[in-house]
Protein backbone atom coordinates (compact mmCIF):
# COMPACT_ATOMS: atom_id res chain seq x y z
CA UNK A 1 0.00 0.00 0.00
CA UNK A 2 0.76 3.31 -0.30
CA UNK A 3 -1.47 4.49 2.63
CA UNK A 4 -0.26 5.05 6.28
CA UNK A 5 -0.59 1.88 8.22
CA UNK A 6 -2.00 1.29 11.35
CA UNK A 7 -3.49 4.29 11.63
CA UNK A 8 -4.84 6.28 8.66
CA UNK A 9 -8.17 7.42 6.44
CA UNK A 10 -11.16 5.71 4.76
CA UNK A 11 -8.51 2.81 2.82
CA UNK A 12 -6.14 2.32 6.19
CA UNK A 13 -9.28 1.48 7.73
CA UNK A 14 -10.69 -0.92 5.08
CA UNK A 15 -7.20 -2.50 4.62
CA UNK A 16 -6.72 -2.74 8.47
CA UNK A 17 -10.06 -4.74 8.69
CA UNK A 18 -9.06 -6.88 5.62
CA UNK A 19 -6.16 -8.02 7.22
CA UNK A 20 -7.34 -8.74 10.58
CA UNK A 21 -10.35 -10.88 8.80
CA UNK A 22 -7.64 -13.07 6.82
CA UNK A 23 -5.55 -13.27 10.37
CA UNK A 24 -8.58 -14.40 12.15
CA UNK A 25 -8.67 -17.21 9.66
CA UNK A 26 -5.34 -18.20 10.56
CA UNK A 27 -3.12 -16.73 7.43
CA UNK A 28 -0.05 -14.68 8.60
CA UNK A 29 -0.51 -11.37 6.67
CA UNK A 30 1.90 -8.37 6.28
CA UNK A 31 1.21 -5.48 5.05
CA UNK A 32 4.12 -3.45 3.08
CA UNK A 33 3.90 0.49 2.92
CA UNK A 34 6.06 1.11 -0.14
CA UNK A 35 6.41 5.00 1.09
CA UNK A 36 6.61 7.31 3.97
CA UNK A 37 3.49 8.41 4.83
CA UNK A 38 3.43 10.54 7.84
CA UNK A 39 3.91 14.56 7.03
CA UNK A 40 3.88 17.59 9.80
CA UNK A 41 2.54 17.59 13.12
CA UNK A 42 0.06 14.90 13.10
CA UNK A 43 2.00 11.71 13.08
CA UNK A 44 0.13 8.84 13.97
CA UNK A 45 2.28 5.94 12.65
CA UNK A 46 6.08 6.42 14.34
CA UNK A 47 7.26 2.58 14.22
CA UNK A 48 8.48 1.42 10.72
CA UNK A 49 8.12 -2.60 11.83
CA UNK A 50 5.27 -3.54 14.14
CA UNK A 51 2.09 -5.58 14.66
CA UNK A 52 -1.57 -4.33 14.80
CA UNK A 53 -4.20 -6.51 15.97
CA UNK A 54 -2.23 -9.74 14.82
CA UNK A 55 -1.12 -8.19 11.17
CA UNK A 56 2.31 -7.62 10.73
CA UNK A 57 3.16 -4.50 8.92
CA UNK A 58 6.41 -2.76 7.73
CA UNK A 59 7.69 0.12 6.13
CA UNK A 60 9.79 -0.58 3.16
CA UNK A 61 11.74 2.82 2.92
CA UNK A 62 12.74 2.56 6.67
CA UNK A 63 10.88 5.43 7.73
CA UNK A 64 7.48 6.62 8.27
CA UNK A 65 7.90 9.96 8.09
CA UNK A 66 7.68 12.16 4.61
CA UNK A 67 10.67 14.46 4.63
CA UNK A 68 10.49 17.83 3.32
CA UNK A 69 13.04 17.82 1.14
CA UNK A 70 11.72 16.43 -2.69
CA UNK A 71 14.98 14.52 -3.35
CA UNK A 72 14.81 12.68 -0.44
CA UNK A 73 10.87 11.83 -0.66
CA UNK A 74 11.56 10.36 -4.46
CA UNK A 75 14.91 8.40 -3.14
CA UNK A 76 12.36 7.17 -0.49
CA UNK A 77 9.30 6.09 -2.85
CA UNK A 78 11.44 4.44 -5.33
CA UNK A 79 13.96 3.05 -2.53
CA UNK A 80 10.87 1.74 -0.64
CA UNK A 81 9.49 0.22 -3.95
CA UNK A 82 12.94 -1.72 -4.76
CA UNK A 83 13.38 -3.08 -1.08
CA UNK A 84 9.94 -4.40 -1.33
CA UNK A 85 10.25 -6.08 -4.75
CA UNK A 86 13.38 -7.67 -3.44
CA UNK A 87 12.16 -9.00 -0.12
CA UNK A 88 9.24 -10.54 -2.85
CA UNK A 89 11.50 -12.16 -4.60
CA UNK A 90 14.16 -13.17 -2.01
CA UNK A 91 11.56 -14.52 0.03
CA UNK A 92 11.91 -18.20 1.54
CA UNK A 93 10.22 -21.01 3.23
CA UNK A 94 7.30 -19.88 5.84
CA UNK A 95 7.81 -15.74 5.17
CA UNK A 96 7.41 -16.41 0.61
CA UNK A 97 4.38 -14.98 -0.03
CA UNK A 98 1.74 -16.82 -1.88
CA UNK A 99 -0.45 -14.27 -2.54
CA UNK A 100 -0.34 -10.63 -3.18
CA UNK A 101 -3.06 -7.85 -2.64
CA UNK A 102 -2.08 -4.74 -5.10
CA UNK A 103 -4.04 -1.22 -4.14
CA UNK A 104 -3.98 1.53 -6.70
CA UNK A 105 -0.60 2.75 -8.08
CA UNK A 106 1.41 3.37 -11.12
CA UNK A 107 1.30 1.35 -14.30
CA UNK A 108 5.57 0.65 -13.67
CA UNK A 109 4.66 -0.30 -10.22
CA UNK A 110 1.87 -2.71 -11.69
CA UNK A 111 3.91 -4.23 -14.10
CA UNK A 112 7.19 -4.88 -12.26
CA UNK A 113 5.39 -6.11 -9.23
CA UNK A 114 3.06 -8.16 -11.36
CA UNK A 115 6.25 -9.56 -13.31
CA UNK A 116 8.22 -10.26 -9.19
CA UNK A 117 5.06 -12.06 -8.58
CA UNK A 118 5.51 -14.25 -11.83
CA UNK A 119 8.66 -14.98 -10.99
CA UNK A 120 7.91 -16.54 -7.58
CA UNK A 121 4.41 -18.05 -8.65
CA UNK A 122 2.59 -15.28 -6.62
CA UNK A 123 -1.32 -14.89 -7.31
CA UNK A 124 -1.95 -11.30 -7.88
CA UNK A 125 -4.85 -9.54 -6.68
CA UNK A 126 -5.94 -6.06 -7.20
CA UNK A 127 -8.35 -4.05 -5.22
CA UNK A 128 -10.16 -1.23 -6.44
CA UNK A 129 -12.80 0.56 -4.71
CA UNK A 130 -13.38 3.47 -7.42
CA UNK A 131 -13.56 3.80 -11.33
CA UNK A 132 -10.40 4.20 -12.61
CA UNK A 133 -10.81 6.72 -14.86
CA UNK A 134 -11.00 8.99 -11.80
CA UNK A 135 -7.41 9.10 -11.59
CA UNK A 136 -6.65 8.91 -15.01
CA UNK A 137 -8.10 12.11 -17.01
CA UNK A 138 -7.30 14.64 -18.03
CA UNK A 139 -4.10 14.69 -20.68
CA UNK A 140 -3.20 12.83 -23.19
CA UNK A 141 -0.58 10.94 -21.04
CA UNK A 142 -2.92 10.00 -18.75
CA UNK A 143 -5.64 8.59 -21.18
CA UNK A 144 -2.59 6.54 -22.69
CA UNK A 145 -1.81 5.21 -19.46
CA UNK A 146 -5.67 4.70 -18.22
CA UNK A 147 -5.50 2.55 -21.90
CA UNK A 148 -2.61 0.57 -21.10
CA UNK A 149 -4.42 -0.06 -17.43
CA UNK A 150 -7.31 -1.62 -19.30
CA UNK A 151 -5.78 -3.84 -21.76
CA UNK A 152 -2.22 -4.52 -20.32
CA UNK A 153 -2.58 -3.92 -16.63
CA UNK A 154 -6.19 -5.66 -15.87
CA UNK A 155 -5.66 -8.74 -17.53
CA UNK A 156 -2.78 -10.12 -15.53
CA UNK A 157 -4.50 -9.93 -12.11
CA UNK A 158 -5.38 -13.39 -10.90
CA UNK A 159 -8.52 -11.62 -8.77
CA UNK A 160 -10.02 -8.27 -8.74
CA UNK A 161 -11.65 -7.06 -5.20
CA UNK A 162 -14.26 -4.47 -5.69
CA UNK A 163 -16.40 -2.49 -3.31
CA UNK A 164 -19.44 -2.60 -5.48
CA UNK A 165 -21.10 -4.82 -8.36
CA UNK A 166 -21.27 -1.78 -10.77
CA UNK A 167 -17.52 -2.08 -10.05
CA UNK A 168 -17.03 -5.14 -10.84
CA UNK A 169 -19.20 -5.27 -13.80
CA UNK A 170 -16.98 -2.61 -15.25
CA UNK A 171 -13.57 -4.07 -14.89
CA UNK A 172 -14.87 -7.99 -15.72
CA UNK A 173 -13.92 -7.02 -19.58
CA UNK A 174 -10.86 -6.30 -19.11
CA UNK A 175 -9.86 -9.26 -16.76
CA UNK A 176 -8.68 -12.54 -17.90
CA UNK A 177 -11.45 -15.24 -18.76
CA UNK A 178 -10.65 -17.11 -15.38
CA UNK A 179 -10.04 -13.78 -13.17
CA UNK A 180 -12.03 -14.58 -10.09
CA UNK A 181 -14.22 -11.76 -8.88
CA UNK A 182 -14.41 -10.38 -5.23
CA UNK A 183 -17.24 -8.37 -3.76
CA UNK A 184 -16.48 -6.76 -0.51
CA UNK A 185 -18.58 -3.89 0.28
CA UNK A 186 -17.67 -0.99 2.57
CA UNK A 187 -16.78 -2.01 5.84
CA UNK A 188 -16.79 -0.76 9.47
CA UNK A 189 -15.35 -2.65 12.42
Amino acid sequence: TQYPFPFGMAQTNRLVAMSKAIVYAKVYVHVVCLKPTELGRSIRNFNTIGKFDGVTYSYSPGTTIRNKNPVIRLFHYYFGFWRAMLNILTARGKNEPRVAVIGVTNNYRYALLILACRIKNIKVVHERSEYPFLTYSGSFFQKLSFTIYKKLICSRFDAMITITRALSNYYKPFLKSNAHEFLLPIMVE
